[in-house]
């Protein structure tokens, strides 16, 4: 087609573009996406996707992208067919060969340099092979036929399949009294977090768990079947060994707590990545439809890119399935309770709010207790203390959302220098106490409502947290250690029995599977035989000895786990003043917390240096915000690892932290400021060495 000598793009060939563009969409990004997902229905599930929303999250991944692209043709082709065709081969070229380098094993853990150059040489040969063969245009052409294949085939997958398409099943209860449960499930909890060295409840960090265990039966020996939410929530609500092939969805678990205990409109129910509570039961909050695709789209560019250069464009993927590196902004809310925090929010996002944050989940839920009647269920799956670490004891905020360095980028493997473990357990502690405070909002609650001695209360987690250097923080992949046993397989059990006024210690091998059976014959549940079956017992009979210890992750675990060692390297690690109170201080050289430097300053270590990651961290406090900035951290010159540092506010020694190797083979340091020894306004930050032989300082350049 010629306008005034020009030839343009005839309508023909633009149309074979389009279906190349679609083509090479699908297959460089649509396709690594959609195979990530379809290893498990986890993510449709967390988003709330199922039916024809899961067919049009499909059909919109197919579209969307080629978008820009057959714009560009689009212009291109009015102007010159020469142009055109050049620019859909240098297309071709980008998608294919990043689709191709893709492929290759371990690409995502390239260094950038390599992944750049792989892709611009495969992406250059394809430029000129496109532009040369007639024989490669066809087979872009051909290529439209991949959205057919790939989405019909992601769909079609099982787990997928029973997400989208499976119908929920009620099958309900014949009869049950009308006693009320609350049910507390906290995430990646350690029992040996909040445990003494003795294996007692430490009472001084965490005073509600004690208060609990009071008035209720400890089971201290309990332990997780599975050390992912997606596995190990579906178990403990149903009763059943945990199964991977089955997504964490009502339609896939239809006999779960919520299906034997709830009735509609008596149910309050916060879910974190599952939705095991019914249509029927609970009220479901629209999906989110922005969020999907910010969410869909951190997990394309984590498969797609390495590692290196996907960090700088978007949050790492992690396994909550939902609003990866997204936190509640406090910039503009003063400090308020956690009831105050909950009404200003739901006020701001309205009735169907998706609550994930858990300062939103853990003032709803107790504000929502005051409605619970009789028969009915609360049920709150809060995400604390799971990673990232980022709350104090009491719930302030501080800048701990960026990934330790001591890990790998997938927030899973831990570095190999012992050091690295000091301040991450340390901020592990921190969280897991405002989980601690969390549960005395939930006590609270129900003593000022009087339904402390009518109702079933049962608090424990869905698994623990292994911070072993060199291991992986649940025991993935057949590396389960004795250490990874005691910190992953133990969790907190803890069950107040209606009328129970007086805590019981009881040292029966319980699992978490164990837990619905009991809840069944509190409640004198009548149900169905030929609809319901148990894989674990009632915590009320007598024990069971000899059951094999089952980890969804490992076929069969032949340790023995112990959170009593578990706590005991806990307090190795950050001493005992730490663990009895003065979290802050840490280490060996605990007592230099709140000294003034000037009189222990003994000058400058020549050549040694520290490069911070935010040297203006301390430039502007305002605690109004409810927000803190207190995590110091940086590259280390000159300064061996195993070196204690100390970081001041002002002259005053604020927090410690122990020099160590990173991941990747760096020396750096994270330091945790005591909030009380930084003054609002400016502050200023210096680093010093500590000298092991004399306490003295030594300032870093």
């Amino acid at each position: 087609m010629r306008d005034g000598g020009r030839v343009r793009l005839t309508w023909r060939e633009f149309g074979v573009n389009v279906a190349q563009l679609v083509g090479m969409c699908t297959f460089a990004l649509v396709g690594p996406l959609l195979g990530v997902l379809q290893e498990g229905g986890a993510f449709l599930v967390a988003q709330r996707l199922a039916g024809a929303s899961v067919v049009l999250f499909v059909v919109s991944w197919i579209v969307v992208p080629p978008l820009v692209p057959i714009a560009i043709i689009a212009v291109l082709g009015r102007i010159s067919a020469t142009l055109a065709r050049r620019a859909m081969a240098v297309l071709f070229g980008l998608f294919v060969a990043l689709g191709l380098v893709g492929l290759l094993p371990g690409m995502t853990k390239w260094p950038v340099a390599a992944f750049v150059g792989a892709w611009v040489a495969v992406g250059v040969g394809l430029y000129l092979a496109y532009r040369r063969w007639s024989g490669l245009r066809q087979f872009a052409t051909a290529l439209v036929l991949a959205p057919l294949v790939i989405g019909i085939g992601f769909l079609m997958s099982g787990q997928i399949r029973s997400v989208a398409f499976a119908a929920e099943i009620d099958s309900g209860v014949i009869s049950r009294n009308d006693v009320p449960v609350v049910f507390v499930v906290f995430d990646e909890f350690a029992l040996g977090t909040m445990l003494t060295p003795t294996g007692d409840i430490n009472a001084d960090l965490f005073p509600n768990f004690a208060r609990l265990a009071d008035t209720s039966t400890w089971y201290p020996e309990a332990i997780t079947g599975a050390g992912s939410t997606v596995m190990s929530v579906p178990s403990l609500l149903s009763g059943q060994l945990a199964d991977p092939s089955r997504p964490p969805s009502a339609a896939q678990w239809p006999n779960t707590l919520f299906t034997a205990v709830g009735q509609p409109d008596n149910v309050s129910a916060f879910e974190v990545v599952t939705a095991l509570c019914p249509s029927t039961r609970c009220r479901r909050a629209p999906v989110d439809v922005p969020a999907v695709g910010r969410d869909s789209m951190t997990i394309m560019v984590n498969r797609v890119l390495p590692v290196g250069l996907a960090s700088q464009l978007v949050p790492p993927v992690a396994d909550a399935w939902v609003s990866f590196g997204q936190a509640v902004d406090l910039a503009d809310l003063t400090d308020v309770s956690l009831q105050e925090f909950a009404d200003q929010w739901t006020g701001r996002q309205g009735d169907d709010w998706d609550p994930v944050d858990p300062l939103l989940v853990a003032g709803t839920f107790a504000s929502e207790l005051s409605s619970l009647g009789p028969g009915g269920l609360a049920y709150m799956h809060l995400a604390l203390p799971h990673t990232p670490y980022r709350f104090l004891s009491d719930g302030t905020r501080y800048n701990g959302l960026a990934r330790p360095r001591w890990m790998d980028p997938q927030w899973s493997v831990m570095g190999t220098d012992p050091g690295g473990q000091v301040t991450q357990r340390q901020r592990m502690v921190m969280q897991s106490m405002f989980a601690d405070q969390v549960l005395g909002t939930v006590l609270d609650k129900l003593e000022s409502i009087g339904l402390s001695d009518q109702a079933m209360v049962v608090v424990t987690s869905d698994h623990g947290i292994s911070l072993d250097p060199g291991g992986h923080r649940r025991g993935y992949g057949g590396s389960m250690t004795q250490v990874t046993a005691d910190d992953v397989l133990p969790v907190p059990l803890f069950v107040r029995y209606p009328g129970q006024t007086t805590g019981t210690i009881d040292q029966r091998d319980a699992r978490l599977i164990d837990v619905m059976p009991t809840v069944v014959e509190v409640l004198e549940i009548d149900l169905d035989d030929n609809l319901w079956s148990f894989d674990g017992v009632s915590l009320l009979g007598e024990p069971v000895q000899g059951r094999p210890r089952l980890y969804a992750e490992q076929p069969q675990v032949d340790l023995e786990p112990s959170a009593t060692a578990s706590a005991q390297r806990m307090w190795l690690s950050l001493g005992e003043r730490a663990m009895t109170g003065d979290l802050f201080a840490i280490g060996p050289h605990a007592d230099l917390l709140g000294k003034q430097v000037g009189p222990l300053e003994q000058g400058v270590i020549i050549g040694a240096s520290v490069r911070l990651n935010d040297p203006d961290l301390l430039n502007d406090v305002d605690p109004s915000t409810g927000f803190l900035p207190l995590l110091v951290r940086g590259s280390v010159i000159g300064v061996p690892p195993g070196t204690w540092l100390v970081a001041s506010a002002t002259g005053t020694i604020a927090g410690l932290g122990l020099v160590h190797t990173a991941f990747d083979g760096e020396t750096v340091v994270e330091v945790m400021l005591q909030p009380n020894l930084i003054s609002a306004g400016p502050n200023i930050l210096q680093i010093h060495a500590v000298d092991e032989a004399t306490g003295e300082l030594r300032r870093l350049r």
